[in-house]
Parts: structure tokens; C-alpha cells; sequence
């Protein structure tokens, strides 16, 4: 529903959570583990945080970032070894 793309149709998904939310969010893998790049992205291309973790599948991985991001619309980008997504982030 929140997925915008995978590189690849066998990587898995992904679903993030509340959305929209109010910065602080949690991440859930379903069919994808190992080391993954988190990037959150705003509307004019710049990264406004970027970390690595490792993914469980089923398991969420929550990220504390209220205060960090303004109100809008960003592009949390994720990589791994089983590919990559673009999933939509609406901070209220």
C-alpha cells in the first residue's frame, strides 16, 4: 500500500507505520533480512538523516525522529542486499 517500487519482486516488502505521523516511526520487513540503508529524503533531494540497520524480517525497527522533521512529505530509501524501495513518509 505505502510501497512505491522494489528494485526486485522477490526482495520482499515493507510497510512503515504511523503514516501520516508525526516523525517517529517504526519499520517492518516482511521476507527481507540483513544490513539495510535508511535513508529519509525531503521534497528537494537532501538527506535529512541516513543510518545502517539490520533488518529482521517481521520484526520493526523503530526510528526517533520528531523535532528532526518539518511538516511534509519525504522518501524513506532503503537498500540491501535483496534490493531497494521507496516508501512515502507524511510528517503532520
Amino acid at each position: 500500500e505505502i510501497c512505491d517500487g522494489l528494485a526486485s519482486a522477490s526482495a520482499g516488502s515493507w510497510n512503515i507505520f504511523p503514516n501520516p505521523g508525526s516523525g517517529d516511526f517504526s519499520l517492518s520487513s516482511f521476507g527481507i533480512d540483513g544490513l539495510t540503508r535508511i535513508d529519509v529524503v525531503d521534497m528537494n533531494g537532501r538527506t535529512v538523516h541516513s543510518e545502517r540497520r539490520a533488518m529482521v524480517s517481521g520484526q520493526p525497527q523503530t526510528f526517533h525522529l520528531r523535532g528532526m522533521l518539518a511538516q511534509g512529505v519525504y522518501s524513506v530509501r532503503l537498500t540491501g542486499d535483496t534490493g531497494s524501495a521507496t516508501l512515502r513518509l507524511i510528517v503532520q
